[in-house]
């Protein structure tokens, strides 16, 4: 019996070892596994160092190029709030809103006119403008503000006598609308020959700008009706360059200005205006077409215009009009779009 008991002891002993070896081993293999799980983990993050490294010093070397540096010089670009935006750019786009609403007014007129009609208005101040229904027509006679350009330019450019027969010519054509005085200048400036003075005008009127307006035609004669042409877009753009003295020079557009200052023919734009206001205008009219193209001078008698700042209330507006039933009507249109201009811009 005791031989047997100690048999049994032993066994347990060895169980319980053996139990235990287990337990231990476990306990290793689990702790060998987190250290090699921690080796990895180490290793890797060592590796994504590495490369984050390189990458820095590759962005440092790009980074330090001229253009990459101008780049990241280079301010982001904001919108200007409102309330910071420069003052004139403030007014223009006040006028703006203004004229814009100035247009719905005439587009609104004009549907109800009989025949064609187009209109442009700039606010001098700002350089705010409106354009209706732009496009070339015949001109009749505001071409020959085309034709006095072109002679101060020759004058200016010391190839056309400035003398007081030429200024006579000038008064005449463009006062009371003289189209023996016109031809008699485009001859001149072609040096006698007629063709070579229509391609001295037009050539002229394009460096300019004015590519809508070209002169191929005697004044006077009424064939066709493609051999004089403008817009009220280059007829006001005219007007509003010389009234800031960059037609020539502000020497020569201060004298276009003082010309117009004199013109005879004020049934139309002028009449819409107050009596005591200064208007420089020129005229055309013919057969199905009546035409006015103005600098009105609201803070200004107009005569030292050019080269000072003009005052609230100064526009050019310029009115063509085609297909046209009765010239009388017409000119009461124009009446009426120059009367509705004046009122909005006042």
């Amino acid at each position: 019996m005791a031989r047997h008991s100690t048999t049994v002891r032993s066994r347990s002993r060895r169980r319980i070892l053996s139990i235990v070896a287990v337990i231990v081993g476990v306990a290793l293999i689990g702790m060998a596994a987190a250290v090699s799980a921690t080796v990895m983990h180490a290793n890797a993050m060592h590796r994504i160092d590495q490369t984050q490294s390189v990458s820095s010093r590759h962005n440092a070397r790009r980074s330090s190029s001229p253009a990459t540096s101008a780049r990241a010089r280079q301010p982001q670009s904001k919108s200007t709030p409102l309330n910071t935006a420069n003052p004139q750019e403030l007014a223009k786009r006040d006028r703006q809103q203004t004229l814009d609403s100035l247009s719905d007014q005439l587009q609104q007129k004009i549907s109800g006119y009989d025949g064609h009609w187009q209109v442009y208005v700039e606010d001098l101040p700002t350089g705010a403008a409106i354009s209706i229904n732009n496009h070339q027509q015949y001109s009749a006679s505001v071409i020959k503000l085309m034709v006095m350009l072109a002679v101060f330019q020759r004058i200016h450019d010391g190839t056309f006598p400035d003398t007081a027969e030429v200024d006579h010519l000038l008064t005449q054509m463009i006062t009371v609308s003289s189209n023996e005085a016109t031809n008699t200048l485009v001859d001149e400036l072609g040096g006698g020959d007629t063709q070579a003075g229509y391609d001295t005008v037009n050539t002229i009127a394009k460096q300019y700008g004015f590519a809508q307006s070209h002169l191929n035609q005697r004044m006077g004669d009424l064939t066709g009706n493609t051999g004089k042409q403008t817009s009220v877009d280059d007829q006001g753009r005219f007007l509003a360059a010389a009234c800031r003295g960059q037609l020539v020079s502000a020497q020569y557009s201060q004298r276009m200005i003082d010309l117009m200052l004199g013109q005879q023919r004020r049934s139309k734009i002028p009449a819409g205006l107050p009596s005591q206001i200064s208007v420089a205008n020129k005229t055309g009219e013919s057969p199905g077409v009546e035409n006015d193209s103005a600098m009105v001078f609201a803070s200004d008698d107009g005569q030292h215009i050019t080269g000072s700042q003009p005052g609230r209330g100064d526009y050019v507006i310029a009115v063509m009009s085609e297909d046209i039933n009765s010239s009388s009507t017409a000119q009461a249109n124009i009446r009426d779009i120059s009367a509705s201009t004046w009122a909005i811009l006042q």
